[in-house]
């Protein structure tokens, strides 16, 4: 996946801390990114370690942080443009739990590892990213979400100018 932006458009986890949490991961991870959280062994810590998830792909949380610059080691992870931005390595970071029939975000194109095509209705994650589909997956139990409709997200820019993105609203159905 490249890097991903990701609007909460209708979240719960606005609203509820409990669906939201303080992570790390041992490698970059941009927003987006499907993580399955482990509960911290150390005492007094409350940040998760994430992970790659697997099958059946469910009780899935998404990296989502503010798209802001962050120097590490004289690498910068942000800048003017969002897309640019990642999470760092080893570092804490921000995830949320997408509410089935609850929660719709925006995301641009790089969330997909199969994009949407014409005809698309849902999508599934498995193991290469999340997936665009024509048809749900018979027997498919993990995390899946409706696309609802295609519409460009602004991407802003320092020269006051933005630009059109493709960008998807999808409404989160299983988790």
């Amino acid at each position: 996946m490249a890097n991903c932006v990701l609007e909460q458009t209708v979240c719960s986890a606005k609203n509820i801390d409990a669906l939201n949490r303080s992570v790390i991961a041992t490698i970059d991870v941009p927003n987006g990114t499907p993580l399955t959280l482990t509960a911290p062994t150390t005492a007094g810590s409350n940040v998760f370690t994430a992970s790659t998830p697997t099958t059946p792909f469910a009780n899935v949380w998404l990296a989502y942080s503010p798209e802001v610059n962050k120097l590490q080691v004289g690498k910068v992870f942000g800048g003017a443009d969002p897309r640019n931005f990642t999470n760092v390595a080893n570092k804490p970071f921000d995830a949320f739990r997408p509410m089935a029939n609850v929660d719709v975000i925006q995301v641009t194109s790089d969330f997909f590892a199969t994009a949407p095509s014409t005809g698309s209705t849902v999508v599934e994650l498995d193991a290469t990213g999340f997936v665009a589909k024509t048809t749900a997956t018979s027997g498919y139990t993990g995390i899946s979400f409706k696309i609802i409709r295609s519409e460009p997200m602004t991407i802003a820019s320092q020269t006051g100018y933005g630009e059109q993105v493709t960008a998807y609203y999808l409404e989160c159905t299983a988790n």
